[in-house]
């Protein structure tokens, strides 16, 4: 039930929601990893001094993450959408899921440790698969101090492809077109 749960918020975001409803990284702001990618054991992946586990995945989505397409900066900059600087007092500040209250001047990232974070159940869209440059994908993402994990939602685009390339093949020359944070789940 939750499976087709899933589905059909994957169809209802890229298909009838406006996206702009959601923190979304634009096209032009998504870069490949430029630092060091160290493929530490089958789930854990160093980026620089970011870790990132990846599990319940299946092998041939990992290259996503051995190639630096997706990695923990991506992440952290939509999640920097929200926006946690606060006064002397205390504020309490609506994200729509969460309310979040303390006092001081600190960052999301600091407050939730995106310095480790993981990626699980990282699945393609399948309403995608007759098209053939681009890529329809979701996962769930879980941080440290957060009981439930959020959804996320991206595309990637290859202007070399053709519509029988295996997902493996297509990866190894795709980049990250669209990247947006969707909901946390309850």
């Amino acid at each position: 039930m939750q499976d087709l749960y899933r589905k059909i918020t994957i169809l209802l975001i890229f298909s009838m929601v406006t996206l702009s409803s959601f923190s979304q990284i634009k096209q032009d702001d998504i870069k490949v990893f430029g630092g060091k990618i160290t493929r530490v054991d089958s789930i854990t992946f160093n980026y620089d001094d970011k870790v990132l586990f990846v599990i319940n995945t299946p092998e041939d989505l990992i290259g996503i993450f051995d190639k630096g397409i997706l990695y923990p900066e991506i992440i952290t900059t939509c999640a920097n959408e929200i926006k946690i600087d606060t006064q002397d007092e205390s504020e309490e500040l609506d994200t729509n899921v969460i309310t979040i209250v303390y006092k001081g001047n600190k960052s999301f990232n600091s407050i939730f440790g995106c310095d480790s974070l993981t990626i699980s159940d990282l699945m393609e869209d399948k309403t995608t698969r007759n098209l053939k440059n681009i890529k329809k994908f979701s996962f769930l993402l879980f941080r440290n101090g957060l009981a439930n994990p959020t959804e996320y939602y991206f595309e990637l685009i290859n202007t070399e492809t053709d519509i029988d390339m295996d997902l493996k093949t297509f990866i190894k020359g795709a980049r990250l077109r669209k990247f947006v944070k969707g909901s946390v789940k309850i």
